[in-house]
């Protein structure tokens, strides 16, 4: 499982708009694809990096989870994450 956070999702993608972010992910879905940058094993570090993407002007920002390969809600990832590290 890890953390990414999600800065988009759109029709016709225009990747240069996203020159200034290092380890872009991209995810089909459907008509669409979903643009993520970071990978964080724990939530700490992925809030701390929504946080300063929010502060580069990507104001709808969110953290998102995938587990084996597939998105999961964050409930679902949350569940995951304190069963197996604690709070």
């Amino acid at each position: 499982m890890f953390f990414t956070v999600q800065i988009g999702a759109f029709k016709k993608l225009n990747i240069s708009k996203f020159d200034n972010v290092n380890n872009i992910i991209l995810d089909n879905i459907g008509n669409k694809v979903r643009v993520c940058t970071g990978k964080f094993n724990n939530l700490l570090d992925i809030d701390a990096f929504k946080n300063t993407l929010v502060g580069l002007g990507f104001k709808d920002a969110f953290v998102v989870a995938y587990y084996n390969g597939k998105k999961i809600t964050m409930k679902e990832a949350k569940n995951i994450y304190y069963n197996r590290f604690g709070q």
